[in-house]
């Protein structure tokens, strides 16, 4: 996907893998499974609702996270 947001001029071999788009797995779906997680929790009494809240929060993060490299294919590196 992000060679279709940013086709590259030439073939280099470290192009993004395809098996797992940046951080699909990791940041995408985990992303998306604790806003599920945190919306459970909200509708239930057995645990604080600030415990919802927390998983909003780092759902929403995780999903900036995943957009972020998605679209950003070169960020800049400090050395």
């Amino acid at each position: 996907m992000p060679n279709a947001i940013h086709p590259p001029a030439t073939l280099k071999p470290d192009l993004p893998s395809a098996i797992d788009p940046p951080g699909l797995a990791a940041f995408g779906f985990a992303g998306l499974g604790l806003l599920v997680l945190s919306w459970l929790i909200q509708r239930g009494v057995k645990f604080p609702s600030s415990f919802a809240w927390l998983g909003y929060f780092s759902a929403v993060l995780m999903l900036v996270l995943y957009l972020g490299r998605l679209v950003i294919l070169d960020a800049p590196t400090s050395s």
